[in-house]
């Protein structure tokens, strides 16, 4: 990878993790609204993703979320 590749790389990742940031999520949204309804489908995919990050940090040994 050139060095301009890479300084692209980096920036592209920090953009994408200030979004995931301040990207509230569906929980959030819920007790920001509470008139907000999320659907089964919505809960169960969040709870899923969740799972999966946690099994994939236990997986690589890693101590902290």
């Amino acid at each position: 990878m050139q060095p301009e590749q890479k300084k692209a790389r980096i920036r592209q990742i920090t953009a994408n993790r200030a979004l995931k940031r301040n990207t509230p999520c569906k929980e959030s949204i819920a007790m920001e609204n509470p008139t907000y309804v999320a659907t089964e489908e919505e809960i169960s995919t969040s709870i899923q993703r969740r799972l999966h990050t946690i099994e994939a940090y236990m997986m690589h040994g890693l101590k902290s979320i």
